[in-house]
């Protein structure tokens, strides 16, 4: 099983005030019991990284954020964007959804990549995403 989780689900597993935070807990630990693939693109990760840098200057969240990439790295696949992508998958997600670029990029690589499983608590994201992928 291959799934995508967008950065408002990363940022709300690391940031525990966050009102999502039990939610996106739940998320991951299920993914992890399925023994799921996570795909992190560099879109994401510059986004979460981001979000909890100005959600904790200190460092403290995008530690744990990294922490959680370098101990899981066996769970989580790390992948950047190729020619194909920009040239042929965005460009068909693009005639497909009206989204926000970011959001357009994360549904694209969620498209390129098949994945089973998409999370998101954008709920105009997550129907892009479940329109593209036909589900």
């Amino acid at each position: 099983m291959i799934a995508l989780l967008d950065s408002s689900v990363w940022v709300s597993y690391f940031h525990q005030a966050d009102a999502h935070h039990e939610k996106a807990v739940r998320i991951v630990e299920d993914l992890g019991v399925r023994e799921a693939t996570l795909i992190l693109h560099d879109i994401v990760i510059a986004e979460t990284t981001n979000v909890l840098f100005r959600i904790d200057p200190s460092d403290i969240l995008l530690v744990k954020f990294r922490k959680y990439l370098i101990e899981f790295d066996w769970l989580v696949q790390t992948v950047f964007g190729t020619r194909e992508f920009w040239t042929r998958t965005v460009d068909y997600v693009a005639h497909q959804a009206r989204l926000k670029t970011l959001d357009l990029i994360v549904v694209s690589y969620a498209y390129h990549f098949q994945v089973d499983d998409f999370k998101s608590f954008d709920t105009q994201q997550e129907k892009a995403a479940q329109r593209v992928l036909k589900r």
